[in-house]
């Protein structure tokens, strides 16, 4: 039997927050849901004080957690723990993007009548299109295979790559 192990003065270690994880992810493996989700959620709440809120272990932690709780058919938690896994790498990328149009002279104003096409993995993550319609004022679309533009960007950059073209 897999039990806790004897953590004892090592609660807040940054290791054993991984540790906890890692014994979470094997419960899940085993199929002892309540159990796994027991450790992850351990995992998150040490992670969340040695590392802080914002920190990728911390977000590792999360995706943990909301994994136990998509197998324990507990969806609406199981997203509300995967959007906050990724929302401060989701607001970094909205930065990026602000700057761009920005460096392009433009203002969001100027994009009005437009639509912005999400490509790419994340594009189906509803936090994703919201966060872009809100914060760029303008309604989003979603490429039908969003993984499609990013090969064809990638096969293309390669073919000027290799033709000393960039």
């Amino acid at each position: 039997a897999i039990s806790s192990p004897p953590f004892g003065f090592l609660t807040d270690s940054s290791q054993v927050a991984i540790y906890r994880g890692y014994l979470g992810s094997t419960l899940e493996q085993l199929g002892r849901y309540p159990e796994a989700l027991h450790h992850h959620r351990r995992a998150l709440a040490i992670a969340e004080r040695v590392f802080g809120p914002q920190h990728p272990n911390t977000a590792v932690a999360r995706g943990g957690l909301g994994r136990a709780l998509a197998k324990l058919g507990r969806t609406d938690e199981a997203r509300a723990e995967f959007e906050a896994a990724i929302a401060a790498r989701v607001s970094d990328t909205m930065s990026v993007t602000e700057r761009a149009i920005e460096s392009a002279g433009l203002d969001t104003a100027d994009l009005g009548g437009l639509t912005v096409l999400l490509v790419g993995g994340s594009s189906r993550m509803p936090l994703v299109g919201r966060l872009v319609a809100e914060q760029l004022k303008l309604p989003t679309a979603v490429d039908e295979h969003p993984k499609h533009p990013v090969a064809l960007g990638a096969a293309h950059w390669a073919a000027l790559s290799s033709c000393g073209a960039s």
